[in-house]
C-alpha cells in the first residue's frame, strides 16, 4: 500500500468544543463508523471495550449509534486507546496515526526519502519484487 508523504505530515486538531459542557459536535455519521470499525478491528465487543475504558456498554453503544453526544474526555480516551488522532475519529482525516506516531513516521521518511521516492517510481510488479526481497531479508535475519 502506498501513502502520500504529505498525508503523514498533516496535523490539524480542529475540534468544536461547546464552551458550556465540553461536548463534541459530530458533523456526520462517519465518526460513528470509524469508532465501530476500530472496535471491531481490535476484536472487541462494546462490553469489553467499555470495561477496558471504564465506561458502560450502553455509553459505547450510544456513541457509536450517535444517540449520545461524545464528551471531550471520552473522545480523548478513545483516541489514546486506539492510538489514532482525534481528527481521524472525527473523520477530518484518513490518517489514523496520532501526532507522536506521525512524527516518528516523518523522521523515518526524511531519513529514507530517496528510497521512498525510488519505490514510488516503480511499477506494481517491481514494487512487489522489492517487498518480496525485503521480506526475505527480514526472515533471514530472524533465523
Amino acid at each position: 500500500m502506498q501513502y502520500n508523504i504529505l498525508e503523514f505530515l498533516k496535523i490539524s486538531i480542529k475540534v468544536k468544543i461547546s464552551s458550556f459542557d465540553g461536548r463534541i459536535e459530530k458533523e456526520d455519521a462517519n465518526m460513528d463508523n470509524n469508532l465501530e470499525k476500530l472496535r471491531k478491528s481490535a476484536h472487541l465487543t462494546q462490553c469489553k471495550l467499555g470495561r477496558q475504558l471504564g465506561l458502560s456498554q450502553q455509553v459505547i453503544s450510544r456513541i457509536e449509534r450517535d444517540i449520545s453526544t461524545i464528551t471531550l474526555d471520552h473522545l480523548l480516551l478513545l483516541a489514546d486507546f486506539y492510538h489514532v488522532s482525534i481528527d481521524y475519529l472525527l473523520d477530518r482525516t484518513k490518517v489514523k496515526r496520532n501526532w507522536e506516531e506521525q512524527q516518528i513516521i516523518s523522521a523515518v521518511l526524511e531519513e529514507h526519502y530517496e528510497l521512498v521516492r525510488a519505490i514510488e517510481m516503480l511499477d506494481e510488479r517491481d514494487t512487489g519484487l522489492v517487498w518480496a526481497l525485503i521480506e526475505k531479508m527480514l526472515k533471514d535475519d530472524k533465523e
